[in-house]
């Protein structure tokens, strides 16, 4: 297998090899392979580092905040799923579903438990947004937790007893014409759904800024991209990449610093992004950081 990257490069994030470091690295413009190994997991994220699990070693590439140091080796990643909203707090998975949130990173390696949300299914994976989380359950069901400030965002209405900052169910996404949902992501203030039959849901937006694609809302909108199943979708600060069933890749939003892989300043509209893979290489992943966007892809036949 192999990862690609495009995009923010300050800190080295997407420089994987001691010979690439340089004191001031280059933004990565285009798809870039950047890794190689038997076996790539999907990478864990953050503004200043990147981590990925290949042939079962962890490795990183970037600045590991001293916070993040105790976290992100293999033996941690196998067994949890974690999340940290932009403002600070976290929320961590476990193998058992259960989530628990943390005031910041910091708090999480000590004796401090964290808090537990009693009224949430077992879930099987965990997002964050600038200002909250969204959280996926084992039976396709959605909840969502947040500033009431930013409501659009949660996807469902906030009152006193279903309040913004606890778990509350989406219930658009319940019961939809192709299946439940399989996948969640999350980034800036967009968040984002796929069915098991391939169909992707947007929702979100900051009070007072253009959302791209702009025809999203706070509730949970079927998205139409030249009437493609999609398999995969990641969600950055302020762009979307996503999968399609044939293996084609989309992206739209900002391309300040070449996170979409294209030579535009940014794509209000979807676009393909043209990968030239050879040798029968295909993608069959996508990943987002803030910034920087992911490519899994397979040599060979899949």
């Amino acid at each position: 297998m192999e990862l690609y990257a495009s995009g923010f490069n300050a800190w080295g994030q997407l420089q994987f090899h001691g010979s690439e470091s340089r004191a001031d690295p280059d933004d990565l413009r285009k798809f870039t392979c950047v890794l190689t190994g038997d076996a790539i997991e999907r990478p864990r994220t953050s503004l200043s580092h990147t981590t990925v699990v290949v042939d079962g070693r962890a490795r990183t590439a970037g600045y590991l905040p001293r916070a993040h140091a105790p976290l992100w080796h293999k033996d941690f990643l196998s067994d949890h799923m974690l999340a940290e909203a932009s403002n600070g707090s976290v929320a961590v998975l476990d193998q058992t579903g259960s989530i628990r949130r943390y005031q910041s990173l910091d708090r999480f390696p000590s004796q401090d438990k964290g808090h537990i949300f009693p009224q949430l299914p077992p879930c099987k994976q965990v997002v964050a947004y600038e200002t909250g989380f969204a959280a996926l359950t084992h039976t396709g069901q959605v909840y969502t937790l947040g500033d009431e400030r930013y409501s659009a965002c949660l996807g469902r209405e906030a009152s006193p007893a279903n309040p913004a900052d606890e778990p509350g169910l989406v219930t658009a996404l319940r019961d939809l014409p192709t299946g439940p949902i399989a996948k969640i992501g999350a980034g800036g203030y967009i968040l984002a759904a796929l069915t098991t039959g391939n169909d992707l849901y947007l929702w979100g937006g900051h009070p007072g800024r253009k959302t791209v694609p702009a025809d999203i809302t706070d509730e949970p909108t079927p998205i139409d991209i030249e009437e493609k199943d999609i398999v995969d979708v990641a969600v950055g600060e302020t762009h979307i990449i996503v999968l399609t069933t044939e293996g084609d890749v989309f992206v739209i939003g900002e391309n300040g610093n070449g996170q979409l892989g294209l030579p535009s300043k940014s794509e209000e509209s979807w676009s393909r992004v043209e990968l030239g893979l050879k040798d029968g290489r295909r993608v069959v992943g996508v990943q987002a950081g803030a910034r920087n966007s992911f490519l899994l892809v397979h040599k060979g036949a899949v």
